[in-house]
């Protein structure tokens, strides 16, 4: 079932039938989110999405969650008591294995385009909306320009706007932010990759993740990723992030301003992920679902 499945008339009236006639219903869970953050959510979505979730798990004959986390809140928030299995997503990016496979020149002129081309940023990948803690990023760089003035990298924001963002357009409307903050909505695969693998680092510092994508994209890329404690699920880390407390703008600061510093470092790190990252294919996942069913 792709996309928001919650807000569809329900599907599992067809699935009857199928179950009668020996069909296994075996579903995978991304996130159950709204029961674990709902002050992140819209009014009502969390009540939405319970009554869609007790509707998976009555017609499931089993789970299969992206990561331990995901199995763990599924147990935690719900009754359920059948199988569950755990299959991750550290799989690599079909649009950053091709972009890769591109001739310099055409890996040069998606940041020329962008007018990112030579500059120094830090790239933060995800919908505007407040789970995403973007307020704290703001918050963050206002700290970073005042500290290191000119020097100071730009803040690339990617990701279209999501619900309760209202605050954050705002901010980054603002004029207090020139030069240093840049949201990008529209870009494409090739982009989105050139934008990856240039930055100097990536950061990731939601409240709450089932997974954490821009982590896996980001290591793919080679490039550097920081990561909040609270923000995905471990495996996607590979133990190559820098980690910070996603709910303490001090400690966000001081350790970004550490790796702005120590450019060495930063390009160290660049190297250790490109020898010890490992990802697996989409057929060692489709083999997880084969041997689970």
């Amino acid at each position: 079932l792709l996309g928001a499945a919650w807000a569809l008339p329900s599907p599992f009236v067809s699935l009857v039938p199928l179950r009668l006639k020996g069909a296994r219903c075996v579903f995978f869970l991304h996130d159950i989110l709204p029961l674990q953050v709902p002050e992140h959510f819209t009014a009502g979505h969390a009540a939405d999405f319970r009554h869609w979730l007790k509707a998976v798990l009555t017609a499931a004959d089993g789970i299969v969650c992206n990561s331990e986390e995901t199995r763990d809140g599924l147990l935690e928030h719900t009754r359920y008591d059948g199988p569950v299995e755990v299959s991750d997503l550290n799989i690599l990016p079909t649009f950053i294995e091709t972009f890769q496979s591109l001739p310099a020149t055409d890996k040069a002129a998606p940041l020329e385009k962008l007018e990112l081309a030579g500059r120094d940023y830090v790239l933060m990948v995800g919908t505007l909306e407040p789970r995403k803690n973007h307020g704290t990023a703001l918050n963050v760089w206002t700290s970073l320009a005042a500290r290191l003035g000119k020097d100071c990298p730009c803040l690339v924001l990617v990701g279209k706007n999501g619900w309760m963002t209202a605050g954050i357009s705002e901010r980054i409307s603002e004029k207090r932010f020139p030069g240093s903050v840049m949201v990008l909505q529209d870009v494409n695969d090739t982009e989105l990759a050139a934008l990856y693998q240039d930055a100097l680092f990536t950061l990731t510092i939601s409240r709450r993740e089932g997974w954490g994508l821009p982590i896996t994209e980001s290591l793919a890329s080679g490039t550097p990723c920081v990561v909040g404690k609270q923000s995905a699920a471990k495996a996607a880390t590979q133990g190559l992030a820098v980690e910070v407390d996603a709910l303490s703008e001090r400690d966000i600061t001081e350790r970004l301003s550490a790796l702005l510093a120590d450019r060495p470092a930063l390009e160290a790190r660049r190297d250790r992920i490109r020898e010890d990252v490992r990802f697996r294919t989409w057929g060692d996942f489709a083999q997880d679902l084969e041997s689970f069913s």
